[in-house]
């Protein structure tokens, strides 16, 4: 093996961009006569590690120690595990052991028990670099890692700061002995100060903190722990005596709240091993369009919609804002078309007003045992289009496909993150007798499946990434003949037809300069989009993209 390979292998461990074994795995696979800009490049084609910037400060100093002609040390190459010492910034090895205060380092000190030692001597400041030193002898050098970056100790955890909600919040010792009315009094109070703030829930536990989920992130309320008996009487404040009832039966329940303001919440109360806990989330007060929610390809979602039959779906993890794009698909319905609309929600969180479409909304409890039955209630009911909170057991898939199938437009939900997934579970559920007649009907009666997923925004806030599929002759032969891997080629070149896949949706995203390079890559599954991405980032992206996300156009190194 080349010298300067040798030396990117050992240093490249070091800086912990690989395994000492997947280092080996790479020279077995190169071959040992392999240069060093192949050797490299190999390990960026084989995604053994993507960050250019280390990758690039490894090979130079690499290239740098080969030109003495001086090896690394032979064996496994690792750093030895009990050959190391530190120097603190504040004090170096000779002035701490001048001043006799941690004593002279020895060869069988720990590394980890020094740094406890400077802790507790006060010798080492707060976030301070410490350098890591080697004695090996055959290194030929006592200091190995001095152009690499220098380690550092993390600061101690702070408590996450408590949001200023600009206005004054509830005495919340006082509430766990208040009356019912200034319990509900103090609830609504916590509820609209966290609308306010921009928060999407809001969550209430026994021996906790009350939290809020703020663009994504959880943050503290309060730093006051909620006792019990607050809980309780928070959480059964505005609750009717009907639903008190049944919660102590079930220990369970979701439901529907809506106080004075009209503003409503999707409310789940759960008992669990501190007591009660009570989540609250919001729904939009506001309903906005496809484009006001920030799909760029909103024109061909809208196309779904003019369909007068099949089915439709909306898929993501939770808290990906499926509820709000359902709502935007209703209301545009009901803005345009002449039909009777039947929704089937548990429970219902949207309230919507007939316009064109006469309305007709049932919640399961309430109005009906179960999504089943109301669908089968439904077909009898003279509805052109049928409206399914979730899609969540074998007989609501079987009857909404049906429904789908003989002339009525279906729309709902799953949580599934991309098109595939979403067919391999709505197929997964049949058993096996029933595959070929169910992949049959599905390819026949599916319009087009739209995946999204909620991402934080550079400089705050939310954006959405969305892929959509719509179901061509070549996706409809697909699902028939359950080949559902090939469903990403389709969606490549279905572009002229508004298909999106996530990759896109999300490099696009990066490329605006919405999300982070770090985001990006993390969400983004194939290796193209990828190297898209850092091609970006490096200025020499196909559609001559420049520092995406407002960076400078760097120089492209070693990586063409």
């Amino acid at each position: 093996m080349n010298v300067d390979v040798k030396w990117f292998c050992r240093l490249a461990i070091d800086h912990a961009l690989v395994s000492a074994e997947v280092c080996q795995q790479l020279v077995t696979s190169v071959g040992e006569d392999c240069d060093l800009l192949d050797f490299a490049q190999a390990m960026m084609d084989q995604g053994l590690c993507e960050d250019l910037e280390k990758i690039q400060t490894v090979l130079d100093l690499a290239c740098e120690r080969a030109q003495g002609g001086i090896e690394p040390i032979e064996g496994p190459m690792v750093m030895p595990e009990r050959t190391q010492v530190m120097a603190v910034e504040r004090k170096t090895e000779e002035s701490i052991e001048e001043d006799g205060e941690l004593g002279p380092f020895e060869e069988e000190d720990d590394l980890g028990d020094l740094v406890m030692a400077s802790l507790e001597q006060e010798a080492l400041p707060d976030e301070a670099d410490i350098a890591v030193y080697d004695r090996d002898e055959h290194l030929g050098e006592q200091k190995l890692s001095e152009e690499l970056e220098s380690a550092t100790i993390a600061p101690p955890l702070k408590k996450a700061a408590v949001p200023d909600f600009g206005t004054e919040m509830p005495d919340w010792q006082a509430l766990s002995s208040c009356l019912p009315e200034e319990a509900g009094e103090a609830l609504r109070h916590i509820l609209s100060a966290a609308r306010s703030f921009g928060a999407s829930d809001v969550h209430l536990s026994a021996n906790a903190i009350p939290f809020m989920r703020l663009h994504g992130e959880i943050k503290p309320i309060t730093e006051q722990t909620l006792d019990p008996a607050t809980v309780e009487n928070l959480s059964m404040a505005l609750l009717a005596p009907n639903r008190v009832e049944q919660f102590q039966k079930a220990k369970d329940m979701t439901y529907a709240l809506q106080l004075e303001d009209r503003s409503r919440y999707r409310v789940n109360l759960v008992q669990h091993k501190e007591g009660l806990k009570a989540t609250y989330h919001f729904v939009p007060q506001e309903l906005r369009s496809l484009s006001e929610l920030g799909f760029p390809n909103h024109e061909n979602i809208s196309k779904l919609l003019d369909n007068h039959n099949g089915l439709i779906l909306v898929t993501g993890p939770a808290g990906s804002g499926k509820t709000t794009t359902l709502a935007a698909m209703v209301e545009e319905l009901n803005h345009k078309r002449y039909d009777h609309m039947i929704t089937v929600e548990d429970p219902i969180e949207v309230l919507y007003s007939s316009d064109m479409c006469y309305i007709t909304q049932r919640e399961i409890g309430t109005h009906t045992k179960s999504y089943a039955s109301a669908l089968r209630g439904a077909l009898r009911e003279d509805p052109d289009i049928i409206v399914i909170g979730e899609l969540h057991d074998l007989e609501t898939i079987e009857m909404a496909i049906t429904a789908a199938e003989t002339g009525h437009l279906v729309i709902s939900t799953l949580h599934t993150g991309n098109a595939a997934n979403t067919l391999n579970r709505i197929l997964g559920v049949f058993p096996p007798s029933q595959q070929q007649q169910i992949r049959a009907m599905t390819s026949e009666s599916l319009r087009g499946v739209l995946c999204q997923q909620l991402l934080p925004k550079k400089g705050g806030g939310l954006t959405v990434a969305g892929e959509l599929f719509v179901n061509t002759a070549a996706g409809a032969n697909i699902i028939r003949e359950g080949g559902m891997h090939h469903l990403p080629g389709v969606m490549q070149t279905g572009v002229s037809e508004g298909m999106r896949s996530m990759d896109q949706s999300l490099y696009e995203l990066f490329k605006a300069g919405e999300i982070t390079e770090e985001l990006a890559l993390s969400k983004i599954k194939s290796r193209e989009f990828s190297r898209r991405v850092q091609q970006a980032v490096q200025g020499d992206d196909d559609d001559g993209f420049a520092g995406a996300a407002g960076k400078k156009k760097t120089k492209k190194g070693w990586f063409k």
